[in-house]
């Protein structure tokens, strides 16, 4: 695709340019089949009259007979033929152009995994894990009712610490894959862009056959089937993926961590400070 087409992008580190690299390779891929759609205008049909090419003039009994209509026929008839493929080509475009804008940035949905993850998750587990007697010096420091309320709200502030956490954490994997899927499917699409323009371009070096009067239309419906099947295909992950980040909903619909739907509070209340003490060194 103008010098993207041996790029492996499910290969290559993605960063916040990339995406935009992506759509240029992929414009740049189908501007260049429209071009070699278009060179095939300058095609004289006549160069087919040769070898098999000649049967499609009427053969060597008819051939002198027919040969000046059929010709003027077949030349209209490739031209039509590569109208057709250029119409067809430019609404591909622009559904493609559609999907560019729509289905998704990977890069910001990595991003996003990471930050859910290793910026949120991790900290926040590694917080909870501090609410234990011994961490919060229940044991060597607080006496009292100070102790009794700090005992009773520790477990209830733990659960809750790991529940956000674990949201963070689920919400990783499902954002990591859907940011897989949006990946494979611009390579799908690339790697079809790719294959159409060396199919044309394989066709104009053969261009003195009789398989070049099918060329532009079969070029074009190949470029639509790939698309449709890269589409459909990522349809399938997404559906997975879908059924995946359910687990995910499922956390956020889960209140248990968070009794009357707010942080955990003490259940004793220290009204006289005298007795909110602390242990003898």
């Amino acid at each position: 695709m103008s010098g993207s087409a041996n790029t492996d992008w499910l290969e290559s580190p993605w960063d916040e340019q990339t995406p935009e690299v992506v759509k240029k390779a992929i414009e740049s891929g189908l501007e260049s089949i429209r071009k070699t759609l278009e060179s095939l205008h300058g095609l004289d049909i006549r160069t087919l009259a040769v070898g098999g090419g000649a049967m499609l003039l009427g053969g060597p009994i008819l051939g002198p007979l027919v040969a000046g209509s059929a010709i003027a026929l077949l030349q209209d008839r490739f031209n039509d033929n590569i109208g057709d493929a250029l119409e067809v080509l430019d609404n591909e475009r622009r559904r493609i152009h559609g999907y560019l804008e729509g289905v998704g940035n990977p890069w910001r949905l990595n991003h996003a995994a990471g930050t859910w993850g290793s910026g949120i998750g991790l900290p926040v587990s590694e917080e909870a894990g501090r609410y234990g007697n011994s961490q919060m010096l229940l044991v060597d420091y607080w006496t009292g009712d100070a102790e009794k309320a700090y005992e009773d709200l520790l477990p209830d502030q733990k659960a809750a610490l790991s529940h956000i956490a674990q949201i963070a954490n689920g919400l990783n994997q499902p954002l990591t894959e859907c940011a897989s899927h949006v990946t494979q499917f611009w390579v799908r699409i690339g790697l079809t862009i790719a294959r159409t323009l060396a199919d044309v371009a394989t066709a104009l070096d053969n261009a003195a056959t009789p398989d070049i009067l099918s060329v532009p239309v079969e070029a074009a419906a190949a470029l639509v089937k790939g698309v449709a099947d890269a589409l459909e295909n990522f349809r399938e992950m997404m559906a997975n993926f879908m059924s995946s980040f359910a687990e995910v909903e499922a956390l956020l619909n889960n209140s248990e961590a968070f009794p009357g739907g707010h942080w955990p509070r003490s259940k004793a209340v220290i009204g006289d400070p005298t007795r909110w003490d602390k242990k003898e060194a």
